[in-house]
């Protein structure tokens, strides 16, 4: 009950049950204002993850062991831990932004069939 005019507050549960942010969670099958389809962030974010930083993360990855044939080739005998230090956060970037669109995709896949 409201207070000032004693007329009852609408709940979630008296629209429905959940709020209407978790109720548009299929964005991509809303149409637009100009007829088109919208498209979901997290595939843009996915897209330009392919298309951007792959290749870049796939270059410096090959950029580093061509480093490390060379120090193999110079007989450098020490450690070359800044290697590893390099290319480990770049591909785990990468492996992070796919993992989470693949979970969401999964969970919207499991809610359409059940």
């Amino acid at each position: 009950m409201n207070g000032r005019s004693g007329t009852p507050v609408p709940t979630w549960e008296s629209r429905g049950g959940m709020a209407p942010a978790i109720k548009r969670a299929d964005m991509e099958s809303a149409p637009t204002k100009k007829g088109g389809m919208r498209i979901e962030f997290s595939k843009i974010i996915v897209a330009v993850t392919i298309l951007l930083v792959y290749p870049s993360v796939f270059a410096l990855s090959w950029k580093v062991v061509g480093l490390a044939e060379y120090a193999i080739a110079e007989k450098f005998t020490g450690a070359l831990p800044y290697l590893t230090a390099i290319i480990t956060p770049a591909w785990a970037s990468f492996a992070t932004v796919l993992g989470f669109y693949l979970t969401k995709a999964r969970r919207r896949i499991e809610r359409r069939s059940a």
